[in-house]
């Protein structure tokens, strides 16, 4: 549950739908810099920050918090493994 791991699934996230670091910022209304801290691990991302990635794509907090797929879409499971979750 370390930042650091935390922001390596939110970057695995955002490569698995294909997005830039700045498109999924905005896509997500969060600010460009707000977001590089959250993928960097300098800053915990909040809760409601990470409620709108829950919503939009479809993978769980426990994903984003834990790295457990459990009962996450198949599909979604898919993308993440094509960029890179093992």
């Amino acid at each position: 549950m370390s930042p650091t791991a935390i922001g390596e699934r939110l970057a695995l996230i955002r490569r698995a739908f294909g997005f830039g670091k700045a498109e999924f910022a905005d896509l997500l209304e969060i600010e460009r810099p707000a977001w590089s801290r959250f993928e960097n691990g300098k800053r915990a991302i909040p809760y409601e920050q990470a409620s709108k990635i829950v919503r939009r794509f479809g993978v769980s907090l426990d994903f984003i918090i834990l790295g457990r797929v459990a009962g996450m879409e198949f599909e979604v499971i898919e993308r993440l493994r094509q960029a890179g979750f093992e």
